[in-house]
């Protein structure tokens, strides 16, 4: 038995289920009643499909229950147990329900959220997540939580801002083709285990993916357009200062056909014992120090700006495709 509720031009679709109290409302109507008592109408209006049943989202999880809704065209799912209570699952969505917009997802919009499998599909006019947007405090949540965030084929997502994702349950994510940047610190201490990073990308920043410690794989995609003309991409990709550092599980590196910066201690302390490139490299102070590599063959024209030392304290050797050692240049450059 179903139940429509009008508030503006919003519509609540409401299916029945248990959890009724002794006023006679259910566990739903209780939230829907704080949502349109406790929120401005303007986000209400914008408020689609709430529904609350009877079943987990995440099997195994011995969560009881599943809320969902859409909002600005992004749908949440959340399994949670009702003997949480009203207020707490109130407090949980309240963020969402304010800082989920038509074109971002706002800062904090789902900070914190490590105790209850959330799955979120973003509405592809989405611009930029913002900081924190889906980020924990503690490290110990990426272990816990179980996270899951999808973008539709059209996504028109650009960036990834700073700490959007840190300390976060996030395990698999498969990042939009538009996407430019990806911020400072944006999934250090995650939960990823790999990531394919699309050939739009033209920074990824300082820390982004620091202390990951389940990362095993990064791949960094190919500019097809390019590779069928036979031309080389100008625009360099620019791997930030410590960027992949102390990922110790980090066994395979592909780089692809585009010329790369790679940053001061980029991979420092990771677990690196694969590496591949495709075009000419920049290699910045100590950016493969304390890895497992004795050598790094790097394509032809790349320079090593300052060398690094392996796990071993050796100095690891840079030689190109033809051979050649480089030389490290004898000045520093600038992070």
């Amino acid at each position: 038995m179903k139940k429509n509720l009008m508030i503006g031009a919003a519509v609540f679709s409401l299916a029945n289920v248990d959890g009724m109290i002794s006023d006679g409302r259910s566990f739903k109507d209780r939230i829907e009643k704080r949502i349109t008592d406790s929120i401005p109408s303007l986000v209400v209006c914008n408020l689609r499909e709430l529904e609350v049943s009877r079943q987990e989202l995440v099997e195994g999880s011995g969560l009881n229950s599943t809320l969902s809704f859409t909002i600005n065209g992004t749908s949440v799912e959340i399994g949670f147990d009702e003997s949480y209570g009203d207020e707490y699952i109130f407090e949980y969505i309240f963020n969402m329900l304010t800082r989920i917009g038509e074109e971002s997802i706002g800062e904090k919009a789902f900070f914190q959220c490590w105790d209850c499998p959330v799955v979120v599909s973003i509405n592809d006019r989405v611009k930029y997540l913002a900081g924190r947007s889906f980020g924990c405090l503690s490290p110990s949540a990426s272990l816990s939580s179980s996270l899951r965030v999808y973008f539709g084929d059209m996504s028109q997502l650009e960036r990834i801002d700073d700490l959007a994702f840190v300390n976060s349950g996030i395990r698999n994510i498969e990042i939009p083709s538009n996407l430019k940047v990806i911020g400072k610190n944006a999934f250090s201490g995650s939960a990823l285990r790999e990531i394919d990073i699309p050939s739009t990308v033209k920074k990824v920043d300082e820390f982004a993916f620091v202390h990951c410690e389940h990362l095993e794989k990064v791949r960094f995609l190919p500019n097809l357009s390019c590779e069928e003309r036979g031309v080389i991409e100008p625009i360099k990709l620019k791997l930030g200062h410590r960027s992949f550092w102390d990922c110790e599980k980090l066994s395979e590196l592909h780089l692809s056909n585009r010329p790369c910066y790679i940053g001061s201690y980029a991979f420092s302390s990771s677990g690196l014992t694969v590496f591949s490139a495709e075009a000419r490299l920049s290699i910045g102070e100590q950016a493969f120090c304390a890895v497992n590599l004795d050598l790094v063959v790097v394509p032809n024209g790349s320079e090593l700006i300052i060398g690094s030392w392996n796990r071993k304290g050796h100095q690891i050797l840079f030689r190109d495709e033809d051979g050649i050692i480089l030389e490290a240049r004898d000045f520093r450059l600038a992070r």
